[in-house]
């Protein structure tokens, strides 16, 4: 089975649940600076220190969830020809949405990681509010953009799963907020509201894993993705392709490169996929390059 960009959401999610499990293992059992039953996430990155390993490994997460909805964007963005021009504007709108959401559901995770709850509770709350909804928001945009490519890239079992850990993204989110609220963060041992907090601490915990197992449903679409590096050089006419050979201390046009591949320079009707510069994709011949334009033109 191919790789391809597989690891990105793999990556990801076990970086996230790997860190929440290493930080509670040493906050609750190793150092017992916390509670060992249902203890909030956040408070596995309190004290040190478990709270710069917190820190640290949730920011390396939150970076490689931008980077997959990065990779998740561009690759949605290659089915909208699917579309006729008055469904398209939709199709193109959620597929930007979804990217606005990732990048606001990133900057809460750096902020709530950072951002320590016993010393800046408001900040800390802020962040995972945003965290949280706006990661189950993206979800949702997901799941929507998910049906309406299947069933290639997405067959309908990967949309079912989908939809089914959005739903419930969506009721353990009101859940959490519902439940915390209700304790306003002021529960301790004495007070007869700890199971509310305890309450909203698993649904918590259960929010983290189905957002994370969300992210790796992206595996199956990923393996069959593979990145490349185009080079583009502006000529004072037209815009020239270019591509870095094995030897990169030689470096020649795509066109160059594309003819050693096939092995047979006189073959100039096959034709290879080409990025302008505004993000279109088209395909070119070995005989063509690309004006400023996007058109076509002889070498």
């Amino acid at each position: 089975m191919p790789l391809g960009l597989a690891w990105l959401p793999i990556i990801s999610s076990f970086t996230s649940l790997g860190t929440i499990m290493v930080t509670y293992i040493l906050a609750a059992i190793v150092n017992q600076h916390i509670s060992l039953v249902l203890p909030y996430i956040s408070d596995t990155g309190v004290h040190f220190p478990e709270s710069s390993i917190f820190s640290l490994f949730l920011d390396v997460s939150a970076a490689f969830f931008l980077l997959t909805a990065y990779v998740r964007y561009h690759h949605v963005r290659q089915f909208q020809d699917r579309f006729q021009e008055n469904r398209l504007w939709r199709f193109r709108r959620v597929n930007i949405a979804g990217m606005m959401c990732s990048l606001v559901a990133a900057a809460g995770l750096v902020v709530l990681s950072n951002f320590p709850e016993d010393e800046n509770l408001l900040i800390h709350l802020l962040g995972a509010f945003f965290c949280f909804t706006f990661g189950v928001a993206y979800s949702l945009l997901h799941t929507w953009l998910s049906f309406r490519t299947r069933p290639n890239p997405s067959p309908t079992w990967i949309c079912a799963i989908r939809l089914l850990l959005a739903c419930l993204g969506v009721i353990h989110t009101s859940l959490v907020i519902l439940f915390g609220t209700i304790l306003r963060w002021h529960a301790n041992e004495c007070n007869p509201q700890l199971q509310f907090r305890q309450i909203s601490a698993l649904f918590e915990w259960l929010l983290v894993i189905n957002f994370n197992l969300y992210t790796l449903t992206f595996v199956y679409e990923f393996r069959h993705i593979q990145m490349a590096t185009i080079l583009r050089h502006w000529t004072g006419e037209s815009w020239e392709f270019m591509a870095l050979p094995a030897d990169e201390s030689q470096v020649t046009t795509g066109s160059d490169v594309v003819k050693q591949m096939l092995g047979d320079e006189d073959n100039n009707e096959l034709r290879f996929p080409c990025l302008h510069q505004d993000g279109r994709v088209h395909t070119l011949s070995v005989s063509e390059t690309c004006s400023a334009e996007g058109k076509a033109c002889p070498v």
